[in-house]
């Protein structure tokens, strides 16, 4: 797909642009599938990628946020645990919670250059995949085959500050997944994967 984009952006001398970058996926809250005084492991940073097409002020792309997942021991006793009534010595044994997801989408935005300083705004069609497993003695109780997969297309938006030095740009980025974060799994009901991203790019228009 990007060796087609670029072949056509140069051909035609269309308004094409690529940017690659780092993701950071921000961790879900404390008590979504992870809980403080228990080990909890996050892999939230991944590359990114985005390739498109610019015509005046306006941009339509394709990107891809990359991959996360998250592994955590947490105690089905959350309640108790919240009010002070256990602790992780005394709650109900822990089961371990593994999720796994990616984001990608097509994005359409409007850009804003002005001496240097570059702005981006936009709204995308974003698709999320997501993965659950719990393994532990309550599992069965949460999910009938302790393992869920999922994907979800919903609206998302991105929001893009940074600055331009001729066909260069350099940028910081926020995107919000929005609901195609939301999942429904099972007895697990509302399961999210995760909503919001930053990320920072380089990018160059062709």
């Amino acid at each position: 797909l990007l060796s087609a984009m670029l072949y056509f952006c140069r051909t035609a001398h269309a308004g094409g642009f690529g940017e690659v970058g780092q993701s950071h996926f921000i961790r879900p809250a404390d008590g979504i599938w992870w809980q403080g005084p228990y080990p909890h492991e996050f892999r939230t940073d991944s590359g990114y990628f985005r390739v498109g097409y610019e015509k005046g002020p306006w941009r339509v792309s394709w990107f891809d946020l990359g991959h996360y997942s998250t592994d955590a021991l947490a105690t089905p006793e959350e309640v108790r645990l919240l009010v002070g009534g256990c602790n992780k010595d005394t709650c109900q044994a822990p089961d371990r919670y593994q999720t796994a997801g990616s984001v990608r989408g097509i994005l359409f935005s409007y850009v804003y250059r002005n001496r240097g300083i570059f702005a981006e705004a936009g709204a995308s069609l974003t698709k999320q995949k997501f993965q659950l497993r719990i393994d532990g003695p309550s599992g069965y109780g949460v999910l009938p085959e302790s393992h869920f997969n999922g994907k979800h297309v919903a609206v998302g938006y991105m929001a893009s500050v940074g600055f331009e030095y001729k066909r260069f740009t350099v940028s910081f980025a926020y995107w919000l997944n929005d609901r195609s974060s939301d999942f429904y799994a099972y007895n697990a009901g509302s399961t999210p994967g995760i909503d919001k991203v930053k990320t920072f790019a380089v990018g160059y228009r062709f």
